[in-house]
């Protein structure tokens, strides 16, 4: 069982709310959540020479993509790291197209670019916002690998639909100076290797992901600290001052604010 992460953000572009690159978070934030592989995946643009140093500094599975918005929508797209040159000079045409405030890509130049779809790995917003349109989920839907989702939540009801994409949640962190804690949204994969091959076909099965490494999706990590929770109800017992508050106030703090309703 593999843990991973394919979207993480270390380039601040446009679309991002500004923040300051560190290498020394993402170091923090793959030891505390012991990731097994990470794509980076900055919006609309690869940074080559970052990634080679990325790759250089971290002992797992480093994966380059980019998070390209196409049709209003967003899509994961992840390559194989062994023709990086290649890959970067098709992320430079796309780069080229982006205009703002209103990035985007249309389907036919994204297809003219990146020619053999069948050579990526496709995870389009299936379930988070902005959700890819359907007409393009319908034109690419051979190439698709998985699908990606907000909150634990949603992997779970997306997990139980009969005809769904394989879910996916990830952080969709920008991998800032000064962060301290992370957030909890990593998918396990039920792979021996982490290498590019095993990834995309592990990624398009259902019974081979999972919210938790041993106990499947009956739990979910909440927290970098490893604290789960029941997918059903959950109870926090305990006497006055022993700390019940506090759990609730880190658990609030600690998740995605469309995922968690807090009345105190």
């Amino acid at each position: 069982m593999k843990k991973i992460d394919l979207h993480i953000h270390t380039v601040h572009t446009r679309s991002d709310s500004k923040f300051e690159y560190s290498l020394e978070t993402l170091k923090k934030y793959v030891e505390a959540a012991q990731l097994d592989c990470i794509a980076i995946t900055n919006h609309n643009e690869f940074n080559l020479s970052q990634f080679r140093e990325i790759s250089r500094e971290l002992d797992i599975t480093v994966l380059p993509g980019i998070e390209i918005d196409l049709e209003r929508g967003h899509i994961l797209l992840i390559s194989d790291p062994s023709d990086l040159e290649d890959f970067s000079a098709r992320c430079q045409k796309l780069t080229s197209l982006i205009t703002y405030p209103h990035p985007n890509v249309a389907l036919t130049s994204f297809k003219e670019i990146f020619t053999d779809l069948d050579q990526y790995i496709l995870i389009p917003h299936y379930d988070k916002s902005p959700k890819i349109l359907k007409f393009v989920l319908d034109d690419l839907k051979r190439y698709i690998t998985a699908g990606e989702v907000q909150a634990p939540k949603k992997f779970i009801q997306v997990y139980n639909q009969e005809d769904s994409l394989v879910p996916v949640i990830f952080s969709d962190t920008r991998m800032a100076t000064g962060i301290d804690s992370f957030p909890s949204r990593q998918t396990f994969l039920n792979i021996t290797d982490c290498d590019f091959r095993s990834v995309r076909l592990g990624l398009t099965k259902k019974e081979y992901v999972s919210l938790t490494r041993e106990e499947g999706n009956k739990f979910i990590e909440i927290m970098d600290s490893g604290i789960k929770i029941s997918t059903g109800l959950n109870v926090i017992l305990g006497k006055r001052s022993s700390g019940k508050s506090h759990t609730l106030n880190l658990i609030n703090s600690s998740s995605d604010e469309d995922d968690v309703k807090y009345i105190r």
